[in-house]
């Protein structure tokens, strides 16, 4: 016999992003993020990331953050409150800079 997969449960999503950062100084940083994602075939609002955060320079390519992340599902409905970190390198190359 043959499988078949199951398809009827295929759905498009679209996420779209806005960052800002900016420096309060020479060793502090302030970062938000808001990122919206649509889903079912991208026609209706399924999450949003919202993350405001405080960064630390370690080193001029190299910074170290904390902050906030608010995120509504609505379907189904549901808020997921939590603190997040992350560590950032920064790679600046002549066409490009590569942030992990």
């Amino acid at each position: 016999t043959f499988a078949h997969a199951q398809t009827d449960n295929v759905d498009f999503q679209t996420w779209h992003m806005l960052i800002m950062n900016r420096p309060l100084s020479t060793q502090y940083r302030a970062y938000f993020e808001i990122q919206p994602r649509f889903a079912n075939d991208s026609d209706r609002l399924g999450t949003v990331l919202i993350r405001p955060a405080i960064g630390y320079n370690l080193r001029p390519n190299v910074s170290l953050w904390l902050g906030y992340a608010l995120v509504p599902t609505y379907q189904p409905r549901r808020t997921e409150n939590r603190v997040f970190q992350q560590l950032l390198v920064t790679n600046q190359f002549q066409r490009f800079t590569l942030i992990n």
